[in-house]
């Protein structure tokens, strides 16, 4: 018992042979193809667009980051300077104390530059911000 239907005027069955032309064949790939190829445009627009989106907010974390940076930076740089002038102040008085108990000179010590910043002027060593621009940045 073969499965045949009736398809038009013509009965198809198990033992029926189809043929296509070569004209159909050439159509049938070239719609697939085209339908494979607008997916992959549309999935490589898509990402792309998320790529650069993702650029754009890296590039915005690591300015924050360098501006946080920046600030520690300043903070921990006046708490060093604040210390060395406790550090003098404490030597300062160490020395008066020993003097008025020794009978010695009251010479206080004054503060002395460290060596990195010798050269570098009293007001431009306050105010010369810290260099951070190894940091990459793309503008």
């Amino acid at each position: 018992m073969s499965n045949k239907f009736k398809v038009g005027n013509k009965e198809i069955s198990e033992d029926s042979v189809v043929t296509t032309n070569l004209k159909t064949i050439f159509w049938f790939l070239g719609i697939i193809s085209s339908i494979i190829m607008g997916m992959l445009v549309y999935f490589y627009l898509n990402l792309n667009t998320a790529i650069h989106q993702n650029e754009e907010l890296d590039i915005e974390r690591v300015k924050k980051m360098k501006k946080e940076v920046l600030v520690e930076i300043k903070e921990i740089s006046g708490d060093m300077e604040n210390l060395e002038d406790d550090v003098w102040e404490i030597k300062g008085d160490v020395k008066l104390l020993l003097d008025r108990t020794t009978g010695g000179s009251m010479n206080s010590p004054s503060p002395q530059r460290n060596q990195r910043n010798q050269n570098v002027p009293e007001s431009e060593e306050e105010s010369a911000p810290p260099i951070l621009d190894s940091l990459p940045t793309n503008q």
